[in-house]
């Protein structure tokens, strides 16, 4: 019996007999968000796909990358969230020959169950395991749960925090601004060509706010948004990772456009803050 490691929990799992003295224990490197992201697993064995799969993670997967040289990589998403009353946990991780089963909770509310509002991506956890594991699935519970107070420390929380929407690129400069309409959010979708994907966006009780990264002269070049909060109930914090290339560094000479995240943050929102961190590949 081993057991995985996840932040100050411990949950036990179980390990091949043949693994069980060399292969080392499954341990959750990450827990965010998947914006845009389906419910299930994918397994990296090698770097194919997966530095793509980390950059769509909210927040930015901040740590040093998972070695799949000596670990299998297990990106795990749940189901979308589609209020305040909807939760995710991921809580066991076992392992039996090659293949590898998550269990996840997902909270079901009662039938006629009036829930606040409070659209959220889908949570998302990083998961490393031994080198045997080629295969993955999903164990999905349903667990009920009353419905909450509308006062609740997570109902309040659920509505507050700023949502990611969308990230993509477009040709436009640095900065942010606020979109207090539904005019011009259609507009700004089809600008950038995604108006088939558009969140719908309740006018009366949020506004859009839309960041815009630094140009991308190169292929080493990249932006990342590191943190979204309030800070007060009129004012978003957001804090931007710029990246560019070590000295000496050889890139691909292509110019890439500018990325742009598109957040929903509630109607009190008067003012954005926006602080960028540089740093090297």
């Amino acid at each position: 019996m081993a057991f995985l490691k996840h932040r100050a929990a411990t949950f036990a799992v179980a390990l091949p007999l043949f693994g069980l003295f060399g292969a080392p224990e499954p341990e959750v490197v990450y827990k965010g968000n998947l914006p845009g992201g389906e419910p299930g697993v994918q397994v990296f064995r090698d770097t194919a796909g997966l530095p793509e799969a980390l950059a769509r993670l909210d927040p930015a997967f901040a740590g040093t990358p998972p070695d799949v040289l000596e670990r299998t990589v297990l990106l795990v998403a749940g189901r979308p969230r589609e209020n305040a009353c909807r939760e995710s946990a991921l809580t066991e991780v076992s392992t039996r020959g090659s293949s590898a089963t998550v269990t996840v909770e997902e909270s079901v509310v009662p039938e006629g169950c009036v829930c606040p509002p409070g659209v959220r991506p889908p949570a998302a956890w990083v998961v490393t395991v031994s080198r045997y594991v080629k295969k993955a699935q999903v164990d999905t519970k349903e667990v009920p749960i009353p419905c909450p107070a509308a006062d609740a420390p997570s109902v309040r929380q659920a509505v507050e925090t700023p949502v990611l929407l969308l990230e993509s690129a477009w040709d436009e400069v640095a900065g942010s601004k606020i979109l207090t309409d539904e005019a011009s959010y259609r507009a700004m979708m089809k600008k950038l060509n995604v108006e088939h994907r558009a969140e719908p966006v309740d006018f009366t009780r949020f506004r859009v706010v839309v960041l815009t990264g630094r140009a991308r002269e190169n292929g080493c070049r990249s932006t990342s948004v590191l943190e979204s909060k309030l800070a007060t109930p009129q004012e978003a914090e957001f804090l931007l990772e710029e990246l560019y290339p070590d000295k000496g560094q050889m890139c691909a000479q292509v110019f890439m456009k500018p990325r742009v995240f598109i957040y929903r943050v509630p109607a009190t929102v008067e003012k954005v803050r926006v602080t960028t961190k540089e740093g090297k590949r």
